[in-house]
């Protein structure tokens, strides 16, 4: 009994120490239930931050996805890198309790994310910037082709005031020829007049066959082989309203057929006929000196030998008959 009375301070020394040992145990296991708890709580907290970030972020990029319908290549790119890095983070973050790796994978995700949205804020801003610029210049150049379209209007008047102008001085130079061209006529006319009535008038008209004698002596012959020369004398009358002076005078024989005695070589020619404009030939043409009263005056036609026949002799002068008679050689 007395070696068992020594043992008792041993065994309360155990049970004390078991106790302490328990207390410490508990201790530690509620301190550690109380940090778990804690960190918990923390990851909950966090990962509900991530969660509103992410929400945020997202209808952050679907606002200005709804604003901006039409996108080019790059923001197509951008968008389609946004919503692989949208479907991997929903599956993180909707997937129950994330780890703390998990967390941080999901914010490491949600920065690159909402690194691309500003990026994709940025180049649709830019893209805003160059539809603005665009739409000024189109501004622009509507109000340019408004300010043509007026100008073209006003030229199109212009144009047609002057169409119409033209066509009236058109008319009037129409109108002004035809008066022209009816003072000239009458010109002509009244120049006919006073040319014709400028010419003298020739009468008493006698054509003859002649040939001369030694002492040169012309005498009047009725047989062809006889006849030299045929000679044509009339009498001007006086004519007040021709100046005196020289008078062109043409004669002109023609055979009972009608036709010209012509021989160029003789100096016969042609001349206008002042009636009908017909071109016709003379036989011999000369000049008389008129003197304002009745004169006579011959005119004379030589050739190797004359035809027998009927010869028509006529006289002009500026294009109009002065007088006309006939002579017949055997």
């Amino acid at each position: 009994m007395a070696g068992s009375g020594n043992n008792t301070p041993f065994f309360v020394a155990g049970i004390l120490l078991l106790l302490l040992l328990s207390g410490i145990l508990l201790y530690n296991n509620l301190s550690m239930r109380n940090q778990h708890t804690e960190a918990l709580e923390v990851l909950g907290q966090q990962q509900a931050d991530l969660e509103n970030e992410y929400d945020r972020v997202m209808e952050e990029l679907e606002m200005y996805k709804q604003e901006n319908v039409e996108l080019d290549s790059t923001l197509v790119q951008i968008q389609e890198d946004v919503e692989a890095k949208q479907a991997e983070i929903e599956r993180l973050l909707r997937s129950g309790r994330a780890s703390r790796g998990e967390l941080q994978q999901a914010r490491d995700l949600i920065a690159s994310m909402r690194y691309d949205v500003d990026n994709y804020k940025q180049q649709i801003a830019e893209l805003q910037y160059k539809n603005q610029q665009l739409d000024r210049d189109n501004q622009t150049l509507t109000a340019e082709k408004e300010l043509l379209t007026t100008s073209n209007v006003k030229l199109q008047e212009e144009v047609t005031e002057k169409a119409a102008a033209i066509v009236d001085l058109e008319d009037t130079k129409r109108t002004l020829e035809s008066e022209r061209s009816e003072l000239s006529e009458e010109k002509d006319m009244l120049t006919a007049k006073v040319t014709r009535g400028q010419v003298l008038q020739a009468s008493a008209v006698r054509a003859d066959g002649v040939k001369y004698k030694k002492n040169g002596k012309e005498i009047e012959v009725k047989k062809a082989r006889q006849t030299e020369k045929i000679r044509v004398c009339f009498d001007v009358m006086p004519n007040p309203l021709a100046q005196s002076g020289g008078k062109d005078v043409m004669m002109r024989l023609t055979t009972g057929k009608g036709e010209p005695v012509y021989l160029p070589a003789q100096g016969s020619g042609t001349f206008e006929n002042a009636d009908t404009g017909e071109e016709m030939r003379f036989t011999t043409a000369g000049t008389i000196d008129y003197r304002g009263q009745q004169d006579t005056y011959c005119m004379y036609w030589q050739q190797d030998t004359y035809p027998q026949g009927e010869y028509t002799a006529e006289v002009w002068q500026d294009g109009y008959m002065m007088g006309s008679t006939k002579v017949d050689l055997k």
